[in-house]
C-alpha cells in the first residue's frame, strides 16, 4: 500500500518508479520543426514583397539571445573576422584619403560588427545606404533581416529590396516599403546556388541545438526532484495491514516533516527517501554527442568556446575555422568594395579602386618578407623586370615613397647605394651635403623647454595640416616600435606638462588626472594610428586642456594651439623614445639623427641632421616646437 505524504491518502494505482514521466514547459523548448509552423500560415507568401526567407529568422535571432552557447560562437565569429581591424589601400592617397574619412564619419567599424553579426545569426545582413544615387553614401543603418525581401529577376539579378513589418493576416501593400538596390548592401554567408539568402551559422545547427536544450532542461527538472527526494512511509505488513485512520493520521505528521525531524517508530512502519540512482550519467552521452554536432555544424574549435580538446588536434582545428574567416572575410570585402567604396569614390569624381584589406601582417611577418626579397635581390642573373617587382614589394613592406622602379634604373641605383642603411619603415630622405656648423647643445635645451611656451602661429601656413596621420606625420614606420613606445608613455613623466603645486595647476599644466588622461590618449594614438587632428580631439575631450598663462596671469599659450602641439610634439618625443629603448635592447650603440628636410626645416634641425650620436647619451627628437625629426640606427 503506498502512501501519497501531501493528502496522506493511499493510492490504489501506482505507476512503475523506472518510468518518469515529465512536463517540459512549452516556452523553454524552441520547436524543431520550422515547417510545420509555416503551413500553418492561412495565406500563401505575399509574392509583391520578393522571394520567401528560407526559415523565419526570428527563430535563430532568439537562440542568440537567449542562449549563451550559441551567443559565445557567434560573438567569436565576429571577434575573428573584425577583431584583426581593417585598413584601405587604393591607387592613389586621394582615394584612400576618401575612403578613410568616409569610414570615420559613419563609424564604420561599429556597423560592420553588427551588419555581419546579422548575417551569422539570421539569413542576410542588410545595410541601408543614404542619399541619392549619384552622391556619396549619406549614412549608414543596419535594417532587420527579419522584415527584408530581396526581389530578383528571373536572370537572378536584384531589381528592388522590400521591407514589411506588419502582420502576414493582415497583409497590406500599403505597409510595404521598397528600396533600390544602390541604397542597399547585402551580405549573405553560407548561401547555396542561387538562393537569395544565405543560412548563417546559427540555423544548420538548429536541430541539434534544440535538442541540446531540451536535454539541459529535462536534467534540471530531474536534477531538482532528485534533491528533493520525496519520503515513502510504508505502515503494517500482509499479516497486520494499517487501517485508513493509521495510514492518515501518519500522512498529516509528514506534512509538517523539516530537515530537524528525526523519528522513533513502531518495527512496523519503515520509512525512506525514494532514490532515482545516477539519472544524470545518462544524459553525459547524448549531450556531449549534440555538442559535437553543434561544433560541427557552426565549424569552430571547441577549444575556443572552452572544451577540452586534443592538444595535438587543436592547431589542425585552428587552422581550418581560419581559413573559414578568411573566406567570410573575402565575401565581405567584395560587397564594401562594390556596394560601398565604389559608390563614394564616384560621387568624387575619382573612378579608382581602393581595396578592403582586413588586419595587417604582423612585424615578424614583414621582417621575414624582407629578409627573403633581400637574399633573392643578391641572386646573380635575376631579370631586371623580376628585380624590379621584387623591389617595389620591398619599398611597399618598408613603407618607402617610391610610385615606380624602372628596370633600367636598377644597375644605376645598387651603384649609387652608399647611404648610411635605414630599419625597415623608414622613409628615404634626400641626401644632403654635410653641415659643418658648430652644434650648441644649450640651444636644444632652451628650444625644449620652450615648447609649451610658444603660440605656434605658424600653424595656419603649416604644410602639414592636422588631418596626417599619426605615421605622416613621424614620417616612418613607428608600429616596428610600438611595444617599446607603449613602455615609454607608462614610463613618461611629462615633466614639460606636468603641474609641481596647485599654482601650476591654475596656470594651466597638468594634474596628475590629467597626465593619466594623457598617457591613455597617446597610447590609443599610437596602438590605432589615429590622424593627428583625433588624437586633437582626444586630448580637448579627455585631458581638457586649458589656457598656459604665467604668474601675473598673461596668457602664454592658447588651449587651442597647446592640444595640437601637445598632438603632435609628444608623438615625436616618444616615438623616438621608444626606437632608442628598442635600439639598446638590440645592442644597437649608435644612432643617426634624420630632419625632415624642406624650405621650413629649422636650423637645429639642419645642423642635427646627418649626426650619429651614442645610443642613451646623445639628444632625442622633438628639437623645437611642432618637429618631425626621427631617429634611425647605425651599423657599426
Amino acid at each position: 500500500m503506498e502512501l501519497n505524504f501531501k493528502t496522506g491518502k493511499q493510492s490504489k494505482q501506482v505507476k512503475p518508479m523506472n518510468k518518469v514521466t515529465i512536463a517540459v514547459p512549452e516556452d523553454v523548448i524552441l520547436k524543431q520543426q520550422f515547417k510545420g509552423e509555416v503551413e500553418k500560415d492561412e495565406i500563401k507568401f505575399p509574392t509583391v514583397l520578393g522571394e520567401e526567407h528560407p526559415f523565419d529568422p526570428k527563430i535563430t535571432e532568439g537562440i542568440y539571445k537567449k542562449y549563451g552557447l550559441v551567443t559565445g560562437i557567434v560573438d567569436k565569429y565576429v571577434d575573428f573576422i573584425v577583431g584583426p581591424g581593417f585598413f584601405v589601400k587604393g591607387d592613389t592617397k586621394r582615394s584612400e584619403a576618401i575612403i578613410n574619412q568616409f569610414m570615420q564619419d559613419v563609424s564604420f567599424d561599429t556597423l560592420l560588427r553588427a551588419w555581419i553579426k546579422e548575417a551569422l545569426v539570421k539569413q542576410s545582413g542588410f545595410l541601408e545606404l543614404g542619399g541619392k544615387k549619384t552622391e556619396t553614401v549619406k549614412g549608414m543603418k543596419i535594417l532587420d533581416a527579419k522584415y527584408m525581401y530581396v526581389i530578383r529577376d528571373k536572370k537572378g539579378k536584384v531589381t528592388k529590396y522590400s521591407q514589411f513589418k506588419g502582420a502576414f493576416d493582415n497583409f497590406s501593400k500599403e505597409k510595404v516599403i521598397t528600396f533600390e538596390p544602390f541604397q542597399v548592401a547585402q551580405i549573405s554567408f553560407n548561401q547555396l546556388g542561387d538562393d537569395a539568402y544565405g543560412m548563417g551559422i546559427v540555423y544548420p545547427a538548429l536541430n541539434n541545438i534544440n535538442s541540446l536544450m531540451g536535454l539541459e532542461v529535462n536534467m534540471d527538472i530531474l536534477m531538482k526532484r532528485k534533491a528533493n527526494a520525496p519520503i515513502h512511509a510504508k505502515l503494517g505488513d500482509a499479516e497486520m495491514p494499517p487501517t485508513d485512520d493509521d495510514v492518515t493520521n501518519f500522512g498529516s505528521k509528514l506534512e509538517w516533516l523539516n530537515n530537524k525531524h528525526e523519528w522513533a517508530t513502531p518495527y512496523n512502519v519503515e520509512i525512506k527517501a525514494i532514490d532515482f540512482g545516477k539519472l544524470g550519467e545518462k544524459f553525459d552521452f547524448p549531450i556531449q554527442h549534440n555538442l559535437d554536432m553543434i561544433f560541427a555544424g557552426v565549424q569552430i574549435p571547441k577549444i575556443l568556446i572552452g572544451e577540452d580538446v586534443n592538444q595535438a588536434v587543436a592547431p589542425v582545428q585552428m587552422d581550418a575555422f581560419e581559413r573559414r574567416i578568411q573566406s567570410i572575410q573575402s565575401e565581405t570585402e567584395k560587397v564594401i568594395e562594390q556596394q560601398i567604396f565604389k559608390r563614394v569614390l564616384l560621387s568624387n569624381g575619382i573612378q579608382e579602386h581602393v581595396e578592403f584589406e582586413w588586419g595587417q601582417p604582423s612585424n615578424t611577418e614583414k621582417n621575414e618578407r624582407i629578409k627573403q626579397i633581400t637574399e633573392l635581390l643578391k641572386i646573380i642573373g635575376l631579370s631586371p623586370e623580376l628585380s624590379a617587382q621584387l623591389q617595389m614589394e620591398l619599398a611597399d613592406l618598408m613603407n618607402l615613397d617610391v610610385k615606380e622602379v624602372k628596370p633600367e634604373d636598377i644597375e644605376k641605383a645598387e651603384v649609387d647605394e652608399t647611404e648610411q642603411p635605414r630599419v625597415p619603415g623608414q622613409n628615404n630622405q634626400p641626401k644632403q651635403q654635410k653641415l659643418n656648423m658648430e652644434l650648441d647643445m644649450d640651444e636644444i635645451d632652451k628650444s625644449k623647454r620652450t615648447i609649451y611656451e610658444q603660440q605656434a602661429q605658424e600653424l595656419d601656413t603649416d604644410p602639414f595640416k592636422p588631418e596626417a596621420t599619426l605615421r605622416e606625420w613621424l614620417d616612418f614606420d613607428f608600429t616596428l616600435y610600438l611595444a617599446s613606445i607603449l613602455q615609454a608613455v607608462d614610463k613618461e613623466e611629462f615633466t614639460l606638462l606636468a603641474a609641481k603645486s596647485r599654482k601650476e595647476i591654475n596656470q594651466g599644466k597638468f594634474s596628475k588626472a590629467q597626465i593619466k588622461s594623457l598617457k591613455s590618449v597617446l597610447k590609443d594614438g599610437f596602438k590605432e594610428g589615429k590622424r593627428i587632428v583625433d588624437i586633437q580631439q582626444d586630448l580637448v575631450d579627455k585631458v581638457k586642456i586649458k589656457d598656459l598663462v604665467n604668474s601675473d596671469g598673461k596668457i602664454l599659450a592658447k588651449a587651442s594651439n597647446r592640444t595640437l602641439l601637445v598632438a603632435r610634439t609628444e608623438t615625436t618625443k616618444l616615438s623616438a623614445i621608444g626606437a632608442q629603448n628598442h635600439f639598446q635592447a638590440g645592442g644597437v650603440e649608435k644612432y643617426q639623427w634624420v630632419s625632415t628636410l624642406g624650405p621650413r626645416t629649422s636650423d637645429i634641425c639642419q645642423r642635427l641632421h646627418g649626426k650619429i650620436f651614442t645610443v642613451g647619451k646623445g639628444p632625442l627628437p622633438p628639437a623645437h616646437i611642432n618637429c618631425r625629426s626621427s631617429i634611425i640606427p647605425v651599423e657599426e
